[in-house]
């Protein structure tokens, strides 16, 4: 089984959002508050995978993985991001912990 973090779909969403193309080299541009959150979200979250002395892995999706893994490469080089489409279907998957958007807490 593999424990995975994931996105809630709405910040997932608000991240892709924030993918800008430059002429094939795309980056990833956030609003500070939104990468705080995320930055914060993540650190909490893989502190306690690491102390459950679980691999901290955050499952996204395809288009986020590459920017992902460059924003936290130096906060939390301990966490591996993984796309959906890395994972083969043979691996059950658990999620241990959603990160959400605690900046947006509009009703719905």
């Amino acid at each position: 089984t593999l424990n995975i973090l994931t996105l809630e779909p709405r910040f997932e969403q608000r991240l892709v959002s924030g993918v800008i193309d430059n002429d094939g080299v795309g980056s990833l541009a956030l609003e500070p508050e939104v990468t705080e959150t995320l930055l914060k979200a993540l650190s909490k979250n893989v502190e306690q995978m690491m102390g459950q002395r679980l691999k901290p892995i955050l499952l996204c999706t395809p288009i986020l993985r590459r920017h992902l893994f460059m924003f936290c490469e130096r906060a939390l080089p301990q966490l591996h991001i993984l796309s959906l489409n890395e994972i083969p279907t043979s691996i059950n998957v658990q999620s241990v912990a959603i990160v959400a958007d605690s900046t947006n807490k509009k009703a719905a």
